[in-house]
């Protein structure tokens, strides 16, 4: 889910999955993992996640990832299916998202949606290098 400025941002999912098929789902450090490697995957991004935040500023977002070619920047959240925003975390996305960040909170029924946006940035990337406007691989 893409956040704006003016985004009404749900703090439970409106749309929980039937309990019955919750072990369908991963736990979040899994999600983590998952979205993670995607990103490392496809190239050209670089993604920053913190990995014990005990002592870190409550609610930054789960991971910060850079496209180092477009300079395209993505802040995400990520929760599982029934995983709840805390207030500390509205905060953050909230705050991101004010100052022109794009940011998302994403949930394992997310994942056409951020496999969209890696293959966009993918064809972004490459158009640009096959008009000469970023370095090749």
């Amino acid at each position: 889910m893409r956040i704006f400025a003016d985004t009404i941002i749900p703090i439970k999912n409106p749309n929980p999955p039937d309990p019955r098929y919750q072990s369908e789902f991963p736990r979040e450090e899994k999600w983590q993992t998952t979205v993670s490697g995607w990103f490392k995957q496809i190239g050209l991004w670089s993604s920053y996640h913190t990995y014990k935040s005990t002592h870190s500023t409550a609610g930054f977002p789960d991971l910060f990832c850079l496209h180092t070619t477009l300079g395209r920047r993505i802040w995400a959240e990520l929760k599982t299916e029934t995983g709840t925003l805390t207030e500390s975390q509205l905060g953050w996305l909230t705050l991101l998202a004010k100052s022109g960040e794009e940011v998302y909170l994403w949930r394992p029924s997310d994942s056409s949606e951020i496999q969209d946006i890696l293959q966009e940035a993918h064809n972004d990337a490459f158009s640009l290098r096959e008009r000469g406007f970023a370095p090749k691989r």
